[in-house]
């Protein structure tokens, strides 16, 4: 579909007709209802849209193996220094509890360095 550009008498900037169904026309109305209060017109609303869907993606910036390695050892540490079970309270449960979460993240952490290593592995096999 090719939208016509139309100059609007007193605007300086093109206006855009686009042609839409009455679906996407319940659609947007709909979008426009979870926006706060005041909420946007549909031109507006279709501005936001578009803009949003032009925006560049997040790259998120990966940890080095460096990082990962020295997060390993500080997750370690945490967990090496942690209070052992004394007689049964609510505290030495929260402290089991702490506990077990600290070594399940030391868990998470390790085996994103293992596929890290394995996707290494990968991509240095020759191809066969």
């Amino acid at each position: 579909m090719v939208a016509s550009i139309k100059y609007r008498e007193g605007r300086s900037s093109p206006g855009v007709d686009v042609p839409m169904s009455t679906d996407e026309i319940s659609a947007l109305d709909l979008w426009i209802e979870t926006q706060s209060v005041p909420r946007p017109t549909r031109a507006e609303a279709i501005r936001q849209i578009v803009a949003q869907a032009l925006r560049p993606p997040l790259v998120v910036a990966r940890p080095s193996d460096a990082s990962l390695d020295r997060q390993i050892a500080e997750q370690e540490t945490v967990i090496a220094e942690m209070p052992e079970r004394g007689s049964p309270s609510p505290q030495a449960a929260m402290d089991v509890m702490n506990k077990a979460m600290a070594e399940n993240s030391l868990v998470d952490l390790k085996n994103r360095r293992t596929r890290r290593k394995n996707i290494r592995r990968e991509r240095q096999k020759p191809p066969s």
